[in-house]
C-alpha cells in the first residue's frame, strides 16, 4: 500500500512539471503572447475552461518569460530562448505538437495554462487559426490519419481542438472533458476561485495555485494524510492552499512559494524562528560544494520535543539530551556534494547555550576534531576549504532565512548553483528557490 502511495505521489509531482514543460515547449515551437496590456484579460479567459475544482492550476506569461531570460522574439516567434534553452531541449511534451506549431508560426492569443483535474493532467492554448493548425498537424504526421470530429471536438491521438482552443490531453478517451471544460459556467470555472484575480493579474512569468487538500488526498494513503495534515497544522495556523510563482534572469530562475489559509492570506507559522547569523556561517571560511546553516532557539527545541510527543513517545532520551543546548546558528560547509559518497571533508560550527552539551560534545567527537571556543563547537575533517561556492557570499544570501541550502551542481557543460531558504515572511515561513547556471 504504501509503495503506491508512494508512486501515485510521484505521479501527481511529475503531473505538474509535466505542465511547466509542456508549456515551455509550446514557447519553443514559436507561440507567442499578445501584448503584456492584455495579459489580464487572456488568462480569465483561460480560467473560464479550468474547473474550479482543480488540484493544481498553472499559468505562464510566455513573453515575458523569454524576454527575462534573454530570449529574442521576431515576428510573432521566438528566435532565441536565452538561457532556458536547455528547459526547451529537455521538455516532455508531443513533438509533432511542437513543430506544427512552429511551422503555421503565431498561433496563439494569449499565455498558457495547465491544470490537474481528478488526478488527470491537461494543457491548453488559444490560437487565432484553428483551421491552419490542424492542416499543418495532419501534414506533420508519418501515418495518413486525419482529423475525427467527436464531441465537437477536432480529434487526433490526444491532441484536441475545440473551437479556438488547442488541448493536449492525458488520454484520446479526454476529448469528452475537453468539451465540456469548454461549456462551464463562471460559477464552475477557475475564475469563480478568489485567487483567480491574484494569478491573473500577477506580474510573474510563472504562477501556480494548489489545494493542498485535493493534493494529499491524491498521492497519500489515508493514514499518510493524516500524519501530513497534523504535521503541517503543527507549524502552520490553518493552511489550505499553496501558492508559488517564479520570474527569470538571465541565466537565473528564482521561486517563491508558500502556504496560505481559508481566507487565502499567507498562513501563520506558530514555529519559533530565528534568523541565521552570516557572521557564524562566514566563520567556516574558504570555499565548499554543499553549505546548510539554520537558526535554532531554546523555543524551538522545546516546540520541536513537543510535536514529537504528538506523534507517540516524544523524542528519545539520547536524542533530546543532545538537541536541548543547542541555541544559535548552526553551520556545516563541504567540499563533496550533498549526498556523495566519497570522503568528505567538512567544516561545523555547533552553538550551545553552554549547558548539559557533554552528551552532545562526545557525538561531535566521533565525526571529527573538535575544538571548543566558549559555549561553541567547531568540527572539522579532512582537507576543507576547496569547491565552487564562496561561503562568506552564500553567508550574506542567507541573512534573513531560518534555514539555508546552498549546492553547486554540474550540469553538463555549465556550473549549476542551487539556493534553497526557508524565510520568515509576513507571519509566515515561505520557501525560495534561486537556481544560477554560469
Amino acid at each position: 500500500m504504501k509503495s503506491n502511495s508512494n508512486k501515485a505521489l510521484r505521479l501527481r509531482l511529475k503531473s505538474v512539471a509535466m505542465i511547466f514543460a509542456m508549456t515551455l515547449a509550446s514557447v519553443a515551437a514559436g507561440v507567442l503572447t499578445s501584448c503584456s496590456s492584455d495579459v489580464k484579460e487572456e488568462i480569465e479567459q483561460l480560467f473560464a475552461v479550468v474547473p474550479s475544482n482543480s488540484s493544481v492550476v498553472v499559468t505562464l506569461n510566455v513573453e515575458q518569460a523569454v524576454k527575462e531570460s534573454g530570449g529574442k522574439i521576431a515576428d510573432g516567434k521566438v528566435e532565441d530562448f536565452g538561457s532556458l534553452t536547455g528547459v526547451m531541449d529537455s521538455a516532455d511534451a508531443p513533438a509533432a505538437v511542437v513543430k506544427t506549431l512552429q511551422d503555421v508560426g503565431r498561433v496563439t492569443s494569449g499565455p498558457m495554462a495547465g491544470f490537474v483535474y481528478k488526478n488527470q493532467m491537461y494543457f491548453v492554448t488559444s490560437v487565432d487559426d484553428a483551421d491552419a493548425f490542424k492542416s499543418a498537424y495532419a501534414a506533420e504526421q508519418a501515418d495518413k490519419e486525419s482529423w475525427t470530429e467527436a464531441d465537437g471536438a477536432s480529434v487526433r491521438g490526444n491532441v484536441a481542438v475545440v473551437k479556438d482552443r488547442v488541448w493536449v490531453l492525458p488520454s484520446a478517451s479526454a476529448v469528452s472533458d475537453a468539451v465540456g471544460f469548454m461549456t462551464l459556467s463562471e460559477a464552475e470555472s477557475f475564475n469563480s476561485n478568489a485567487y483567480a484575480a491574484t494569478m491573473a493579474k500577477s506580474g510573474h512569468s510563472l504562477n501556480v495555485y494548489g489545494d493542498i487538500n485535493a493534493l494529499l488526498g491524491s498521492g497519500l494513503s489515508f493514514g499518510q494524510q493524516t500524519q501530513a495534515r497534523m504535521a503541517m497544522s503543527m507549524v502552520f495556523n490553518q493552511p489550505k492552499y499553496l501558492e508559488a510563482w517564479c520570474d527569470f534572469k538571465g541565466n537565473s530562475a528564482a521561486m517563491t512559494l508558500r502556504l496560505l489559509d481559508d481566507d487565502l492570506k499567507a498562513a501563520k507559522c506558530e514555529l519559533d524562528l530565528s534568523k541565521i547569523d552570516p557572521k557564524v556561517v562566514a566563520g567556516l571560511g574558504g570555499n565548499a560544494e554543499t553549505i546548510v546553516a539554520i537558526g535554532v532557539s531554546q523555543k524551538l527545541v522545546e516546540q520541536i520535543s513537543k510535536f514529537a510527543g504528538s506523534f507517540g513517545g516524544g523524542l528519545p532520551i539520547d536524542v533530546s539530551s543532545i538537541i536541548s543546548p543547542l541555541q544559535g546558528t548552526q553551520a556545516f560547509a563541504t567540499g563533496s556534494s550533498l549526498g556523495s559518497t566519497g570522503d568528505n571533508n567538512f567544516r561545523a560550527v555547533v552553538s550551545t547555550n553552554g549547558k548539559d552539551n557533554a552528551q552532545l560534545g562526545q557525538l561531535l567527537a566521533t565525526l571529527g576534531t573538535v575544538k571548543i571556543d566558549g559555549t561553541t563547537f567547531n568540527i572539522s575533517k579532512g582537507r576543507y576549504g576547496e569547491g565552487s561556492l564562496n561561503v562568506s557570499d552564500v553567508a550574506q544570501e542567507m541573512k534573513d532565512a531560518w534555514l539555508g541550502m546552498a549546492m553547486a551542481k554540474k550540469s553538463g557543460a555549465s556550473d549549476e548553483k542551487i539556493l534553497v531558504l526557508l524565510e520568515p515572511a509576513d507571519g509566515t515561513l515561505q520557501l525560495r528557490l534561486h537556481v544560477e547556471n554560469k
